[in-house]
């Protein structure tokens, strides 16, 4: 990573971090959200990850005008990778994520560092809006709306029901906490990266503060990642890169002793995150992914179709373990029986959206 084009001279309260590739069109509308704070210190660190449009001119004209903004670049490596280069460079006591091609509103800043005076809180989770917001499904919208909570310690609702992960974006962090816990971005995940860097952070903190403030603008486009892969020609990848992601949390929670937290839920999690997807694919596809997923769930959790309390969730896992795709996706009782799984792990009313 090459030298800073202009720095701060004091120790900012937020680090704002900014992984930038080929944004020249919208830059400038995520830049003025930050000088458009009513909490001014701040400092925004911005990571170039090789843009081969006007991104970095217009990066090092924002450092010129403002002190504020710290301009690095990097030879291409993705965003997971310049997060990193940016949490490695932050000096704030806390660390907010922007994404590029989003912003900000003008009390986001001010807002993430109240919550923040209390010594013991180590993450925060706020609202956002999805623009258009027609553009976004319904449970994206409600992952988005977290209720207003303060959880001391740890419980796996944070997890899997608090509307408190995935989208980075929408998070805030103790700086000190994610270095003490060793919390970085996996590179070698590109997709679903920020639901692997939760479930590292969420376990550690002894407050979260959850918020349901609309403080961050996630623009919905296209040409994004996560939008891509949402298309029925890339199930393939999606589930490559989501297994992944399992692969990495699930060796971060035994590094660090971990697994024993909740590990029913978990298991129902990982089952809920992979068996929609996996039941679009053709009988033969179906039973590698099974079998990888069985693979998976084995290694950590010994005889995992035992731990889920749910008996849809049990059924299904109970399944998987004996690799019984046609159990599992065909003829009519079948499809009841996964229909009855995708309510007891997505619930009732997304099982609508889905289905209908």
């Amino acid at each position: 990573m090459q030298a800073e084009v202009s720095q701060t001279s004091d120790c900012p309260a937020i680090s704002i971090v900014i992984p930038v590739f080929n944004a020249e069109g919208t830059l400038d509308e995520c830049i003025e959200s930050l000088k458009a704070q009513t909490f001014g210190d701040w400092e925004a660190v911005c990571v170039n990850d090789d843009s081969r449009d006007g991104s970095l001119e217009k990066l090092q004209r924002f450092a010129e005008e403002d002190a504020r903004i710290r301009v690095f670049t990097q030879e291409n490596a993705g965003p997971s990778a310049a997060r990193n280069a940016a949490l490695d460079a932050a000096r704030g006591e806390i660390v907010m994520f922007l994404d590029c091609d989003d912003w900000y509103e003008p009390n986001a800043c001010e807002t993430v560092r109240h919550a923040f005076r209390d010594d013991e809180v180590d993450i925060m989770a706020f609202g956002a809006t999805c623009v258009p917001e027609s553009a976004a499904p319904k449970h994206v919208r409600d992952l988005l709306s977290p209720y207003d909570e303060i959880i001391a310690g740890f419980t796996p609702d944070v997890l899997f029901s608090k509307h408190a992960q995935p989208y980075i974006a929408r998070i805030a962090a103790r700086r000190a906490f994610l270095d003490e816990h060793h919390v970085r971005f996996a590179t070698d995940i590109k997709l679903a990266e920020d639901t692997a860097f939760l479930f590292e952070a969420y376990p550690h903190a002894r407050k979260t503060v959850l918020s349901s403030a609309k403080l961050y603008n996630y623009r919905m486009n296209g040409e994004s990642i996560t939008h891509g892969l949402n298309s029925a020609n890339a199930t393939k990848a999606k589930l490559d890169q989501h297994l992944a992601a399992i692969e990495h949390i699930l060796a971060n929670w035994r590094e660090n002793n971990l697994v024993g937290l909740c590990s029913g839920r978990m298991v129902e999690w990982i089952l809920g995150f992979t068996l929609f997807d996996i039941s679009h694919l053709s009988v033969e596809q179906q039973a590698n992914y099974i079998e990888r997923l069985d693979k998976l769930l084995a290694e950590t959790f010994g005889n995992y179709s035992a731990l889920p309390h749910k008996t849809a969730v049990k059924k299904a896992a109970e399944r998987v373990s004996k690799h019984e795709c046609s159990k599992l996706f065909s003829g009519l009782l079948a499809k009841l029986a996964f229909v009855r799984f995708f309510v007891a792990t997505r619930g009732l009313k997304q099982c609508i959206e889905r289905f209908l």
